[in-house]
């Protein structure tokens, strides 16, 4: 899905796109939301009242499967970035995302916050630098997205995972983890 998004994004700021582009990237973009939307998707957000899955609004590999942070926070990135193309008539927002709830993913995310405000796993992503530069790159991101009571649940997570950024001690971190670090708090 993010590959579709940037594929659209490289040629419409060369002014290349065509029809054969824009079949091909809203084929791969519909394709993968679909996986994502409860509650058909394989790959269903696990949103309360359906009947599978926890009802946490994570997201899992598998909708039986126990949300992960992983796959929680890669479709909730995916389609923050994907609003912020602001192109809701290309991709079909409306009818495509219909079933996906920001707010639930958000809100599963925030909950697994540690109190010092960094997030932690052991995952595709097992850095908690990482971690915690790369959500709150995307809390902030989606922010405009969120309902009011979300919002103020971000503003207190953010606050607590800029605090954790700005006074951890980078002396032993890779590179990587500090550009992390780096997005996460320019994007707060």
């Amino acid at each position: 899905a993010l590959a579709a998004l940037r594929v659209k994004q490289y040629y419409e700021e060369r002014g290349a796109l065509n029809d054969r582009i824009n079949s091909t990237v809203r084929t791969a973009m519909q394709n993968a939301l679909n996986h994502m939307n409860p509650p058909n998707g394989y790959n269903a957000q696990q949103l309360a009242g359906q009947p599978y899955g926890d009802g946490s609004g994570g997201w899992a590999w598998g909708k039986w499967s126990t949300p992960s942070m992983f796959y929680t926070f890669y479709p909730n990135y995916v389609i923050t970035e994907l609003l912020r193309d602001n192109d809701p008539a290309f991709w079909n927002v409306t009818a495509n995302m219909d079933q996906i709830d920001l707010n639930a993913s958000a809100n599963w995310l925030i909950g697994r916050q540690k109190d010092d405000g960094r997030w932690s796993d052991w995952s595709y992503i097992s850095n908690d630098v990482e971690w915690t530069g790369f959500i709150s790159e995307n809390l902030a991101n989606e922010y405009p997205y969120l309902n009011d009571t979300m919002k103020i649940k971000v503003n207190a997570s953010l606050n607590k995972s800029c605090d954790w950024l700005v006074e951890h001690d980078y002396t032993n971190e890779p590179t990587k983890a500090l550009s992390y670090a780096i997005l996460g708090l320019v994007a707060i």
